[in-house]
């Protein structure tokens, strides 16, 4: 597996949103697209061969909790960092607000499933 403890597997997205907004909503939205996609629960392994294999680990559970964040351009640089690209969750997400805004982080992986979903209209 090449790029081992590089950040060419992590490529963010912030959206920002205005204070206005329901957080806990957003975040039970989100928590809700997550679960609708178990193969964001996919994780790669390395088979007896030692060739890379997927599986999707059914016994995960997630949810976002909502930050409080001070200062966002730290929480952003500290979200840039390696996956273990070897039995780590290939995706991650992190729901913060200042006094402000709510700010969403996510990279790509996430963005391809959860966005859509969470843009879906709700009753």
């Amino acid at each position: 597996m090449n790029h081992q403890g590089e950040v060419c597997y992590n490529v963010p997205f912030l959206y920002t949103f205005d204070g206005s907004l329901d957080g806990e909503r957003l975040a039970k939205a989100i928590e809700e697209a997550v679960k609708a996609h178990p193969t964001l629960f996919t994780r790669m392994e390395l088979g007896d061969n030692g060739e890379p294999m997927q599986t999707i680990d059914d016994s995960e559970t997630f949810s976002l909790q909502l930050e409080e964040s001070t200062d966002i351009e730290i929480e952003k640089s500290k979200f840039i960092e390696p996956f273990n690209i070897v039995g780590d969750r290939l995706f991650r997400i992190r729901l913060l607000k200042d006094s402000e805004h709510y700010y969403l982080l996510q990279d790509t992986s996430t963005w391809k499933w959860v966005t859509p979903t969470c843009t879906e209209p709700r009753r």
